[in-house]
């Protein structure tokens, strides 16, 4: 069974519209799990900036990874969550960031190459549309009937 993309693209504009920060955040880190499962989840208030984190030596990769995810979809939010994090956790090397906004392929290369310069972290951006795909998966069917 799909589940309808309307169906999804209402529920997301709903989070933004009711400002559901906390569950929108709890929907990006189950879906970054499923990508990366390595990630360990943070605690929903005081994170440092991170939804979730995997560090360098528990990664396959031995890079770490860390989550943010957000309502707001700018490159400033981008920018404070790596200035809380950075000297908490050294060894992230790829920031994952999950928006339920649409942010254009121009717009993703534009703040990747800003964080890039600004921090040597690699942006990797989790949007809207890549948030629907991923939820219209038949295995995410109970995630969306919550």
């Amino acid at each position: 069974m799909v589940i309808q993309r309307t169906a999804i693209e209402t529920a997301l504009d709903a989070m933004i519209s009711n400002e559901m920060d906390m569950p929108f955040q709890g929907l990006a880190v189950v879906l970054a799990k499923q990508r990366w499962p390595e990630l360990i989840a943070s605690e929903r208030h005081n994170d440092l900036g991170l939804d979730a984190y995997a560090p360098a030596s528990l990664s396959k990769d031995g890079i770490g990874k860390a989550l943010a995810s957000s309502l707001t979809a700018t490159a400033d939010k981008i920018k404070g969550d790596v200035r809380r994090f950075q000297e908490h956790r050294p060894d992230v090397k790829i920031l994952l960031f999950a928006t339920p906004r649409k942010v254009t392929n121009r717009k993703s290369e534009s703040w990747k190459k800003t964080i890039q310069d600004e921090f040597g972290i690699e942006l990797q951006i989790l949007s809207r549309e890549d948030i629907i795909s991923d939820l219209q998966l038949p295995a995410n069917l109970p995630i969306c009937q919550s």
